[in-house]
């Protein structure tokens, strides 16, 4: 080992690499993706130059997983020498593999099959398995043993994601000495739901072993706080271990987005982009993983149900849904890929015209120019999922039509509720709202859509990604203060 460091970014992925080199890219092992550029916004990756950038400035090591070719750790290490293959910050890899029972069959783990339905409150999938678990338990071992290795005496280690809530105490045990800082980017569910996990009093020991815990909304906070009162041993509950609670949402890197923007419109491509879309009156837009959290069918249903009131021509109004779709299927996305599709065809087949689709549909990765691209050309965003700690594609909309108008559209369960206020907020499970709240924004009065716009741009401006990372370290180093 080439030494340690006084920060530690511990994440389930490694950042993609700027040199080009043959070592494992960005990988989640919710779901054994390696994520495409235009994936960014829809599973907050965006995040992660903000976090690459405090790591470098702070002289850190990335810790992250991979399945593939394992990374040294720095220009330093003695595996490798130090040339222009090496990567531009330290980075130490996990080695994620078949041996540790991570990569099942079917193609789901603890953290797809049981946590992720879990923490959206998406029961109707959930699965345990004891394999799950002892596979879970073993990744996060991995991970604690290669953060401990790194870590300087007393240094700051910050671990991301629903993958490792077991990293904590596990981390503690082998460095007591360390500052430890936990932040999940996915919602926190309430004490019947997390009640039913069947390992729950270790999860919760797990994150109680943090000393700052960051969550998405006040929600989730709550929802952590009595799940604690409930389910905490009494031990774990002790006034000086207790860890501080925050409410830290992310946040989009909004002057990346506003420059991106800028040189989209510089060269016409959304122009471009809408005329290869019919040129509509007006142009809905949604992006969405393949997920039922997502909420893509309760948003056909309420464009199907716009269309047979004969609130909107379908003549006049195109929806674009771009679905990201994962690297590895399983059941259960398929069945909802078909779902879509079906449904997707049964309304251009009542309401389209000849030659043109009223609701046009993308299944594939989307680059990020593009993705801002079609949000230049869209009168309106769609953001209306389930169940969502930050819909960032929402902040990113924002951000694009800033001082050219446009108008969004957010559920209520979706944090990003909590920041944009100008947005048209809905309850996605009430199809009459949905639908009414669609007509809403797209009948708003175009001063008042544009001033809308700008407010919320300004709000995410105010508080983009690096400010956000730098808050939430603050933070976390006045804990030891």
């Amino acid at each position: 080992m080439s030494g340690r460091h006084r920060l530690v970014m511990v994440s389930p992925w490694l950042p993609r690499r700027s040199s080009g080199d043959d070592c494992a890219i960005g990988e989640d092992w919710a779901s054994g993706e390696e994520r495409a550029s235009g994936d960014d916004w829809a599973t907050g990756e965006a995040i992660i130059p903000a976090l690459m950038a405090l790591t470098r400035a702070e002289d850190g090591i990335w810790v992250g997983g991979s399945t593939q070719q394992p990374c040294p750790e720095g220009p330093e290490s003695p595996d490798t020498p130090a040339n222009s293959q090496s990567p531009d910050l330290p980075m130490r890899s996990v080695p994620l593999d078949e041996s540790a029972g991570f990569i099942e069959a079917d193609g789901l783990g603890l953290t797809r099959g049981t946590l992720w339905p879990l923490y959206h409150d998406d029961l109707s999938g959930l699965r345990f398995s004891q394999s799950w678990w002892t596979a879970y338990r073993e990744v996060n071992t991995r991970f604690a043993e290669a953060a401990a290795e790194v870590a300087d005496t007393q240094a700051t280690v910050w671990i991301h994601g629903l993958q490792l809530q077991l990293v904590p105490r596990m981390l503690r045990r082998l460095r007591p000495d360390l500052l430890i800082g936990f932040s999940l980017h996915v919602p926190f569910p309430g004490l019947p739901t997390f009640s039913q996990l069947p390992w729950r009093e270790e999860m919760l020991g797990g994150l109680l072993a943090s000393d700052v815990l960051g969550f998405q909304r006040e929600g989730d906070r709550t929802n952590f706080a009595d799940v604690a009162a409930a389910l905490a041993p009494v031990t774990d509950l002790q006034g000086s271990s207790l860890p501080s609670l925050t409410v830290a949402p992310t946040a989009i890197d909004a002057e990346a987005v506003a420059a991106a923007a800028d040189t989209v419109v510089d060269r016409g491509e959304h122009r471009h982009l809408r005329s290869h879309l019919g040129d509509p009156d007006i142009l809905l837009l949604a992006v969405d993983r393949l997920d039922p959290t997502c909420g893509i069918m309760h948003r056909l249903h309420a464009i199907s149900s716009l269309l047979e009131d004969g609130r909107i021509d379908p003549q006049a109004v195109s929806f674009l849904q771009v679905v990201l779709p994962p690297c590895a299927s399983d059941a259960a996305g398929d069945r909802l890929r078909e779902d879509i599709e079906r449904c997707i065809g049964h309304i251009n087949g009542r309401f389209a015209g000849l030659g043109r689709p009223v609701v046009m549909y993308r299944h594939r990765d989307v680059p990020v120019d593009e993705l801002i691209g079609l949000c230049l050309a869209a009168d309106v965003f769609l953001s209306t999922p389930l169940r969502e700690g930050m819909g960032l594609s929402a902040e990113a909309y924002v951000t694009a039509r800033r001082g050219r108008g446009g108008a969004l559209v957010v559920s209520e369960f979706d944090g990003v509720a909590d920041v944009l206020d100008g947005a048209v907020v809905v309850n996605p499970h009430d199809g009459p709202g949905l639908a009414d709240a669609i007509m809403s924004a797209m009948t708003l009065d175009p001063r008042d859509a544009a001033r809308r716009i700008d407010a919320m741009a300004e709000t995410v401006a105010s508080d983009e990604s690096q400010r956000w990372a730098e808050t939430f370290l603050a933070t976390l180093r006045g804990r030891s203060s």
